[in-house]
């Protein structure tokens, strides 16, 4: 991936094309008060503009996206308002951000299969790290992902290896046992960036805290700016597969082998999830 600017509010991308020549695209056009309803297909919060155009660039079926300056909610759809007028809304909070017909077709000329990769925006040198670490393809294996409880202790129906993104049902807790929590072993340390929760209609966690070890005994809680455990947000996970950012710092993330997601809010009397852990070596 190469150089990427900001110029006067238009989100551009501009890329070498090969090594004696360049090409410069305008990717993504802004409208605000504007948004696609109905064709997002991943969502995050706490992202800024470049951040959520950053992350519509890397993904092969984001075609524009939706922005809301006051709370960074980022949805990447999966289509363009030209393909669907009749899903174009006003939406006094969001802003929409579609891709020019040039500009999508430079994307796909320029996509990289490389998980690891150096991006530099604004002049500010980032480090992309954004792989699925195990939990849809099954590198992490069952043994690897432990619980605090499993609903009715039905493990056909509701047991860690169901968590998987994408599985056909999902993890489901016993309300009634304290904490609530869903583990995984990485196998080895990672750089956690963001976590890809999936709930289920009607039964999905709505906030979440994070604990990291390095050897599943000793535990460390994620701390907010203000010393409490740092609270994440997933209210949209019933309905899309929501990234939600971990990262600490910009471009950087959690260093860890396991990781424990605790939830705190949940849907009455079902707690139910599937996730990915997303990162880096």
């Amino acid at each position: 991936m190469a150089p990427a600017t900001l110029i006067l509010g238009l989100l551009t991308i501009c890329h070498k094309v090969s090594p004696i020549s360049a090409g410069c695209g305008s990717i993504f056009l802004p409208d605000q008060h504007h948004a696609l309803i109905g064709h997002s297909f991943l969502g995050q919060t706490g992202t800024g503009r470049i951040q959520c155009m950053m992350l519509c660039w890397r993904h092969s079926r984001c075609l524009s996206f939706n922005h809301d300056d006051t709370n960074g909610t980022c949805q990447l759809n999966n289509a363009r308002k030209e393909e669907f007028p009749e899903s174009y809304k006003q939406d006094e909070h969001l802003s929409y951000f579609g891709s020019s017909k040039k500009g999508h077709e430079d994307k796909a000329a320029t996509t990289t299969a490389a998980a690891t990769t150096t991006t530099t925006i604004a002049a500010v040198t980032l480090k992309v790290c954004n792989s699925p670490l195990g939990m849809e393809s099954g590198a992490i294996a069952d043994s690897q992902i432990k619980a605090s409880s499993v609903k009715n202790n039905d493990h056909a129906n509701y047991g860690t290896a169901l968590a998987r993104l994408n599985s056909e049902s999902a993890w489901c807790a016993n309300t009634a046992v304290k904490p609530r929590w869903i583990q995984a072993d990485m196998g080895s340390v990672k750089d956690l960036r963001a976590i890809i929760v999936q709930g289920r209609p009607g039964q999905y966690v709505f906030t979440f805290t994070l604990s990291k070890s390095g050897n599943g005994a000793q535990w460390t809680h994620l701390l907010d700016g203000n010393g409490y455990k740092k609270r994440y947000y997933a209210r949209e996970s019933y309905k899309i597969r929501q990234r939600v950012s971990v990262e600490t710092a910009p471009s950087a993330g959690i260093r860890s082998r396991y990781i424990r997601i605790t939830a705190i809010s949940f849907t009455t009397n079902y707690l139910c999830m599937r996730f990915e852990l997303i990162g880096c070596d």
